[in-house]
């Protein structure tokens, strides 16, 4: 079993240290500036970052850090990232939706993300959870998606941490 939980102390970020995941071309790694990167968004409005916890193992499988960032009234999910071993098992879509949920209780206007073009997998679990993509002329390294709360079709409203 699954379990989230918020993260309240920067230093807890280290457990991310040196975590990787890579799809076809895309590497992706947890270095130290990355972590301090992540260790800045608490001090941003509105920021939530979560584990995802194999509660058998005890050990961290997920990982989401989002804070109000890109456009006011929106929360910014900034990174999500799943451990290979534990993908395709619903952690992205629970993680994601703890963020939608926090989203909505802040009385946010709705969500932005931000992923690679190479990064299909994450592409589609945010259409799968109603994400629809916006042009953003700033960013022309992938696709910006956008769910609008007041307009959202949203079927995984009842995960919680």
């Amino acid at each position: 079993m699954i379990k989230y939980f918020q993260i309240t102390d920067k230093n807890e970020l280290s457990l991310l240290k040196g975590r990787s995941a890579s799809f076809g071309n895309l590497n992706f790694s947890f270095s130290d500036s990355y972590i301090e990167e992540l260790a800045a968004l608490f001090d941003k409005e509105n920021c939530l970052q979560l584990f995802a916890k194999d509660s058998e193992t005890d050990k961290i499988v997920g990982y989401i850090a989002a804070a109000e960032t890109l456009e006011k009234d929106y929360i910014t999910i900034v990174e999500l990232f799943i451990e290979q071993t534990h993908q395709r098992r619903g952690i992205g879509i629970g993680l994601a939706s703890e963020i939608i949920e926090f989203g909505k209780k802040k009385n946010l206007s709705g969500v932005i993300t931000q992923t690679e073009f190479e990064n299909i997998p994450a592409q589609n679990l945010y259409e799968k959870l109603g994400f629809v993509k916006i042009k953003n002329p700033e960013w022309k390294g992938g696709v910006t998606y956008r769910l609008d709360f007041s307009s959202m079709k949203y079927p995984y409203s009842n995960v919680t941490m």
